[in-house]
């Protein structure tokens, strides 16, 4: 089964890398073939459209998708989402405790990696910059329509 690693990176500490590493080498020890973003990036100074158009080809191959912490706040990840969920792919979502559905159709994902360990490197994801949180709410509001603002770890509720 073929992974894709969606989350955060616009405006976290080295682009949120350390966490979509440690994710695909936990995945990979499960057996799972895997598509990191992160990996692929040799130069972080490209448009953001550039990483998309250079993704999305590589999403669309793959029969899932997992969802790292603050996925909801990210445009890039919510638009990997949404096609995933478009195409019918298995989405779940890693929470920093554990896996949960993201999908419907991520039943059978949540199944085949149900007993990952908890993975400390992800478990405590910085919150992302304001900029990047403002970037992120139009898209949300987009897609969710009627959510509120999107609620980050740390905020005041």
């Amino acid at each position: 089964m073929k992974l894709y690693i969606a989350g955060p990176m616009t405006g976290y500490p080295d682009h949120n890398f350390p966490a979509f590493n440690a994710m695909a080498k936990n995945l990979r020890e499960l057996g799972f073939e895997v598509v990191n973003p992160a990996e692929l990036v040799e130069d972080t100074t490209q448009p953001w459209e550039f990483y998309m158009r250079r993704d999305i080809p590589l999403l669309c191959q793959c029969d899932g998708i997992v969802l790292l912490p603050g996925w909801q706040h990210s445009r890039g990840a919510q638009l990997e989402q949404y096609i995933a969920r478009a195409l019918k792919m298995g989405a779940v979502q890693w929470n920093g405790l554990g896996f949960s559905l993201a999908s419907t159709e991520g039943t059978g994902l949540l199944t085949a990696i149900r007993d990952a360990q908890v993975l400390p490197e992800i478990r405590n994801v910085p919150k992302p910059s304001r900029k990047a949180q403002r970037a992120a709410e139009p898209l949300a509001n987009l897609l969710f329509p009627g959510k509120g603002k999107p609620v980050f770890a740390g905020d005041a509720k």
